[in-house]
């Protein structure tokens, strides 16, 4: 029984050390030949993803009581040497821009739109190059993701180009669309997201009086919902960093795990029939990954959209699938299509999150329970573990990126994640009941006062 437990504990950590193996690969291929021609001194996001690959590293190998096999380190070494070729045929692929200012005859397609005070920004690429394109306002006809662009402009080399994936920038003199582009599948999720954006504006500025300032709830619920971040002000942002709960702006797995709570707790009434179970994984599947291409598909969601899925898969095969070893599998995944994507401060911040409390907090939970009797109180105490160990672990990544870290974090997210789970809830009821003018009314405006209740916490804390 004993050597059965130790081999079950082995397997759980396999899939871990293998995706740390890879990883350890990028980061030893970029150490010997630089990050593109860039020391890895100077790399922003080396060092910090060194110390998350080296703290997990030991945090594993401190788990496992027994010795690790034989037969086991050759495939350690084939995962190390895949994650350095990967790197390497990943940096072959990416031709470096060259530098170029003047003037420029633009053609392409919409991939990106957003604004600024004075410019509508377009994203698009051109000569197998991306490039943003700053155009004046007003523009009063409107762009769509997939549309057709042909502009002259006034381009020139991106100077944030190690932070932004446009190497060029320009600023048009003539600009026209035209809506026979080549749409594609990215262009139809963008357009969904921005038809659910100007819905939520439309809602929220029809039901809600002006003098309740209804543009900040909107931009508050459209980057909770959709992870449209364009009407944040930079009020606000400060607002949520300083108090801990910046994480409820950008779309991750907290959010994730909100919808499909709301899902599960939707489709109780089905039968436990396995006929019934598939049913419900089915449905539940479509729903998340539908959440997740409409939201963009960025690191966080995916991530959780995969690991969802692998437990689910795993409930209806009736087979046991540890949360370390799903992390882990979404984790090979994403380095095997992106391997750059480890120096990524979202991604960083996501994955220590996520890893600290799928690793830390089932003991934590279990020392909970057995010491505290009283639902309430233990639901509050685990609650508070989760905040402390995320903040643990990406507040200090934070803290050495952005310089701050919260001191009233775990009074913020003890009273914000709990209201912004019942603004999730309300925002999708409005959404779907917002033609009704009384439903619409009644949700648009409990979403406003639950949205500023939670714009108040963030103000008092910072």
């Amino acid at each position: 029984m004993h050597s059965k437990k130790l081999r079950d504990m082995r397997g759980r950590l396999s899939v871990p050390f293998f995706a740390l193996c890879i990883i350890s690969g990028i980061l030893f291929h970029d150490f010997i030949s630089g990050c593109n021609g860039e020391p890895v001194s100077e790399k922003k996001g080396y060092i910090p993803a060194v110390a998350v690959v080296a703290v997990s590293f030991a945090f594993l190998i401190l788990q496992q009581k027994e010795k690790t096999p034989a037969g086991e380190i050759p495939v350690f070494t084939a995962m190390f040497l895949y994650g350095a070729a990967a790197c390497h045929i990943s940096e072959r692929a990416a031709a470096a821009p060259p530098s170029y200012e003047g003037n420029a005859m633009i053609s392409g397609v919409v991939d990106g739109i957003g604004e600024s005070e004075k410019y509508i920004i377009v994203e698009t690429e051109c000569n197998g190059f991306g490039i943003k394109l700053f155009l004046k306002k007003p523009f009063e006809k409107k762009i769509r993701h997939g549309d057709s662009v042909r502009a002259e402009a006034f381009v020139k080399s991106n100077a944030s180009y190690d932070r932004d994936e446009f190497p060029f920038i320009g600023f048009c003199r003539s600009f026209s669309t035209t809506g026979n582009g080549n749409m594609k599948l990215r262009h139809v999720a963008k357009n969904i997201n921005s038809s659910v954006c100007e819905r939520i504006d439309m809602l929220m500025a029809r039901h809600v009086r002006p003098e309740k300032d209804p543009q900040t709830s909107a931009s508050i619920i459209k980057a909770m919902i959709t992870g449209n971040t364009s009407g944040i002000s930079d009020k606000t942002s400060y607002y949520f960093s300083m108090s801990g709960i910046m994480h409820l702006l950008s779309l991750s797995g907290l959010h994730l795990a909100i919808v499909y709570t709301m899902l599960c707790n939707m489709l109780f009434f089905l039968p436990k029939t396995k006929r019934w179970l598939n049913a419900r994984f089915c449905l539940i599947i479509i729903c998340i990954w539908a959440f997740t291409f409409v939201t963009g598909m960025n690191v966080a969601t995916v991530r959780s959209a995969v690991f969802v899925t692998l437990r689910q898969i795993a409930n209806v095969s009736f087979r046991s699938l540890s949360a370390g070893n799903i992390l882990g599998i979404s984790l090979i995944a994403m380095t095997s299509i992106e391997p750059g994507i480890i120096y990524d401060i979202g991604f960083q911040l996501s994955f220590s999150a996520v890893a600290s409390i799928l690793l830390l907090h089932p003991e934590i939970a279990a020392i909970i329970k057995s010491r505290i009797s009283v639902k309430i109180i233990r639901n509050i105490c685990e609650s508070a573990s989760i905040s402390v160990l995320c903040q643990l672990t990406s507040g200090s990544l934070a803290m050495l990126y952005f310089g701050n870290f919260p001191k009233y974090f775990l009074i913020g997210n003890l009273l914000a994640v709990p209201a912004s789970t019942a603004a999730i809830y309300l925002g999708i009821a409005m959404l779907a009941a917002g033609d009704n003018d009384f439903a619409g009314h009644v949700l648009c405006n409990a979403l406003h006062y639950t949205i500023m209740f939670i714009y108040r916490i963030s103000e008092s804390l910072s």
